[in-house]
């Protein structure tokens, strides 16, 4: 069996003190200016958290939830935008395993631990804006928009959902950076500034068949 990507000796609550520590020192200024905190996204990459929810098969932590939501709890002690996005980046991880099985999920997982990747959200199945159009066996074209996408912006992999012909909702997993993905940058909120919780837009964004959640 691979080890765990991070030592036996990783302490989490140790981590999210530690950033914690470190986001309390400007996240007022920052809530203010709202935009992205790429530098304390960033952070939070090298601290190892992003793989506290991979289950250990796949190099990850293997965390139960209740150490994760004391991680969630300790940021948003002082940097609720902070929290929102590392909190929803463990939900998405847990969406995928609710969805999916293990042997779609395994090579997106082990990638996640390996490069501590950062997941967004792109899934709103409330906002119906987003049609699925299917080309063929094994591709389909996203198209349109997506409200409420928290943590979308400087994300890695994104969860995204949209609707087709038949009316039934398909959930995707693709790199952020596939070509056609492009966020506004619209959220422009009271409180909670730094969760990029704006638009994405699809614009005839290739899904391969291997990608969809629901089939």
């Amino acid at each position: 069996m691979n080890q765990p990507y991070f030592a036996q000796t990783f302490d989490p609550l140790a981590q999210a003190q530690s950033l914690a520590t470190a986001f309390e020192k400007t996240a007022a200024v920052r809530d203010k200016q709202g935009g992205t905190a790429k530098i304390e996204r960033d952070l939070i990459r090298a601290s190892g958290l992003l793989s506290l929810s991979i289950p250990k098969a796949y190099g990850g932590q293997g965390a139960d939830w209740e150490t994760i939501f004391k991680t969630i709890q300790l940021i948003a002690q002082v940097d609720s935008s902070l929290a929102h996005v590392y909190g929803f980046h463990h939900l998405l991880i847990a969406t995928v395993q609710l969805f999916a099985q293990p042997e779609q999920y395994e090579s997106w997982f082990r990638q996640t631990a390996q490069q501590q990747l950062f997941w967004g959200n792109a899934l709103n199945p409330l906002d119906r804006r987003t049609q699925v159009q299917q080309l063929n066996d094994d591709t389909f074209i996203f198209q349109g928009e997506k409200s409420f996408c928290s943590g979308s912006i400087d994300s890695d992999m994104l969860l995204c959902s949209g609707y087709n012909q038949e009316d039934k909702l398909l959930i995707a997993v693709v790199p952020t950076q596939r070509d056609g993905i492009r966020f506004l940058g619209d959220w422009n909120n009271m409180g909670q500034r730094q969760t990029d919780s704006g638009t994405t837009h699809f614009e005839q964004v290739k899904i391969l068949k291997h990608e969809l959640l629901l089939n």
